[in-house]
């Protein structure tokens, strides 16, 4: 069985890993730190992929920005 990989401090595009949270089905969660600020419980395997890359901060500012047209709501 391999073990687990620390990945405590490495950035996966917004986050930031800090600290293991829990493991279930034999999958790791990691609690993450977003660059906004906010906090998040990830799974290991969708941040080493790219699946989970911020708390959602940036799907809310990427559809901000669709929606806005010059400068304007």
């Amino acid at each position: 069985m391999p073990s687990m990989i620390d990945i405590t401090g490495q950035r996966y595009g917004r986050l930031t890993a800090v600290s293991k949270s829990d493991t279930i089905n034999k999958r790791t969660y990691w609690n993450c730190i977003c660059d906004c600020g906010s906090q998040i419980t990830a799974r290991t395997g969708f941040l080493r992929n790219g699946g989970t890359t911020s708390c959602g901060c940036y799907q809310k500012e990427s559809a901000k920005a669709k929606m806005t047209k010059h400068g304007r709501s």
